[in-house]
Parts: structure tokens; sequence; C-alpha cells
């Protein structure tokens, strides 16, 4: 088919805005219907009312309210003499968010101080900047010519100091600081155990333990962190525990005991230590770990007995050795000594300890003049049971018997 060329003009819906809105007609689908006295248009879709449409394009009053509305303002404001800062800024009517004041104040003469402010919505917010002596950096590197904190020049007259790229709190930290590592203190373990002691054999003992963590510390902070993560805990008997505290089965004091706790701790890697200067020391952080003590110990020893009895013609038994007033608190060794009182009544002196000791080697008369003794006794050795009917060993045991029974009180001394 030939094309063919028309010649026309087309001319569109035109009206005045009043018209428009009165008439409020329903314009064909693409129907464009335009404003002659504002130039805005509206372009129909078959349906709507012109007042149910809207205007095609931009708005250019309804964007220009718009950004008079959004438009910050600035305020510059001269207080009245001494006038606050806040009074001043009440002065302004309507503040919106974003908008601000600087209030000018006269220093002296031509001489003046500018403070900002910026109002947040609700209240006016001095701008106080973003600087500090962290963020303030120098562009090159400093020189002196004198002595400065802890930097010196020496015999060159002038030193470079290398500040370039260093904000100002490390550039006086360099200057007035010398930077030291802290010492480190590595955690340690402690056991306590209450019933830790000598004690006098056959005594029956239940060991109850504690253990603790020490987590260690840092001389210039932080707190460590060291924390314990698992405990092991044995005893000499071959007992085991995995807690914190508790206890271990009883048991029996015997000859040559050496009872003892162990623990070991495992813990937790600690924070990084600081130096005096607050930096980070990586290389003394305390590394995960374990640590481990001993509590010690429960011992034995055997008794030593000394007294007097009214009745000279039993014969010496264990039960009656024990029974004597006179007990060591420990075990006697050769060179100990000791008194026995003599009471008044007293029939019979008794002195008994382990056969292991050498023989006595003197007993003396106190109220005697110290008048030497020993030869009045008879040695005997007679087997002593320990505490709680424990197996009994050999005793030397010295005896003196009185003709009639004793009717001064007296002091005998004994030295083994």
């Amino acid at each position: 088919m030939a094309e063919k060329i028309v010649n026309a003009r087309v001319q569109n819906a035109y009206d005045t805005a009043e018209n428009w809105n009165t008439n409020n007609p329903v314009l064909k689908a693409g129907e464009l219907g335009i404003e002659s006295d504002t130039g805005l248009h509206k372009v129909g879709d078959g349906t709507s009312t012109w007042k149910q449409l809207h205007y095609a394009g931009t708005d250019t009053a309804v964007v220009g309210a718009l950004i008079e509305a959004a438009e910050d303002n600035m305020y510059a404001l001269t207080p009245s003499g001494d006038e606050e800062d806040t009074a001043v800024l009440a002065t302004v009517g309507s503040p919106k968010k974003g908008d601000i004041a600087v209030i000018k104040r006269v220093i002296a003469a031509d001489k003046h101080s500018y403070t900002a402010y910026v109002y947040d919505g609700t209240k006016w917010e001095a701008a106080d900047g973003n600087y500090n002596a962290t963020n303030v950096y120098f562009d090159q590197d400093l020189i002196i010519t004198a002595n400065i904190g802890v930097q010196t020049v020496g015999s060159t007259g002038s030193k470079t100091l290398d500040t370039t790229g260093k904000n100002v709190k490390q550039v006086l930290d360099m200057i007035m600081a010398a930077e030291k590592n802290p010492s480190i203190t590595q955690p340690s373990v402690s056991v306590t155990c209450s019933q830790m002691g000598n004690y006098e054999v056959g005594t029956q003992v239940t060991p109850q333990f504690s253990v603790s963590l020490n987590a260690g510390n840092y001389q210039y902070g932080p707190a460590t962190g060291v924390a314990a993560t698992t405990y092991a805990v044995t005893d000499t008997d071959d007992h085991e525990s995995d807690q914190a505290s508790g206890s271990f089965p009883q048991l029996t004091v015997e000859d040559g005991e050496n009872y003892s706790i162990s623990a070991t701790v495992t813990h937790t890697e600690g924070a990084v230590p600081k130096t005096n200067l607050g930096n980070d020391y990586a290389a003394g952080k305390i590394a995960a770990g374990s640590k481990s003590a001993t509590k010690g110990t429960i011992t034995g020893h055997r008794k030593s007995f000394y007294g007097t009895t009214t009745d000279k013609g039993a014969a010496t038994t264990s039960a009656i050795i024990r029974g004597l007033a006179g007990k060591s608190s420990g075990a006697l060794r050769n060179g100990s000594t000791f008194t026995v009182p003599i009471p008044v009544g007293a029939l019979r002196v008794l002195i008994a300890y382990p056969a292991t000791l050498r023989d006595i080697t003197s007993i003396k008369d106190v109220n005697g003049m110290n008048a030497e003794i020993k030869s009045g006794f008879a040695l005997s050795r007679v087997q002593v049971e320990g505490a709680n009917s424990y197996s009994a060993i050999e005793y030397k045991v010295y005896t003196m018997d009185f003709a009639a029974a004793n009717d001064t009180a007296n002091t005998y001394s004994v030295t083994i």
C-alpha cells in the first residue's frame, strides 16, 4: 500500500482550571486535557473524572512547597550582654529539624567567638564537631631541638620524631611516656583440706578438699578472664574426682602414713594484656593450659604415755598404758624431755614409748633436788595398740612401784 501523508493540526482539550473542575468531564483513554491558565495537564483513562485524575508530570508548586518546608535555615544571633545561649536560642520562633544557629559573642575589641547549634527536631544541640586527639593526624615528622619528656636530642642538636601518620595522642604518648610491657602473673591452683595434719596411728580421717584457680594478673590490666574448664583431683590412695570440691573415702592413719591430695585444673586462655600506655601486648597473653598443686600431708605417729596408777599389782597391758593421764601430742624423739606428775595416792609410775627409740637417759626427782632416780625403774617391753585398737607395736615400758601410796605430790623429769 502506498504511503499517504496528511497535513493536519491536532488541538487538545483546552480550558481554564476553574472550568475543568466545574465541568468535571471524563476524558477518553489517552485524551489530553490542558489548563489554559496554569499550563498543567491531565491524561484521561476513560473512566475517571477530571477531579479524580492526577496531574501529569511534576507539580512545581507542590515541589516548591516541599523544598521550602524542608530547607534548613541559618540563624545568626547576637546575645544581649551576659544572656545565656539557651535564652538566645529561644528567640528563634519555630525552628525545624536541621536548622543551624550561630551565636556571636564579643571576646575583646574585634575578637569574637562563634558557637554553632543544630536543631534536632526537639531541642538545640551544640555542634561540637567530631575532632579529638585520636583523629587529628600529623602529615609530617616533628623535629625537636631540646629535650622534651622522654625524648632526648643528644649531641646532634636536633632529633626527628617519626610522627607522620600518627594522631595527636600517639605523638604526645611518644613524647611524654615511655611504653613499658606489663609483668604477667600466671594462673595458679590451690588445694585446701583442713584434715591435713599429724595423727596418732589408727585415727580415722575423712579428707575433704576444695580446689580453686587463681586467674593470674596483668600488671596494667585488664582482668585476665582466665576460667577453669575441668578439674582432675586425686589422692595417694588412688581415688579420683572431677569436682572442684568434695571428699575422699575415710582412711585409717597407718605407720609411715604420707597422704596427700593433688589437683590439675585446665583453663582457658586470657585476654590480651595492656602496656602502661594502654596498648595491646599480645605476646604477654596467658595461653590456655593447665596448672597443678598438691596439698599434704596426713602423717601418722605413735604416742608416748606416762602417768601413775593406784594398783601396782595389775599386769601392764596396752589398755592400762593407753589409759595413763599423760600423752605426747606427737612422736617423741631421742633427746625428748617431758615431766610426769606424781599425785598423792599413786602406787605405780609408768613411762611407755615406742621401742624404736633409745633407752631413757635420765629420770630426775624434781622435788628431791633433781636427784637421779632412773635406777629405781624396771624396764620391760609391751605390745601397745594405736588409736581405735590399731595393730600394736613394741613399746619400752619403765615401771616404778612405791612401797606405800605416795603422800606428797611430786614431779619427775624424764629425758630419752
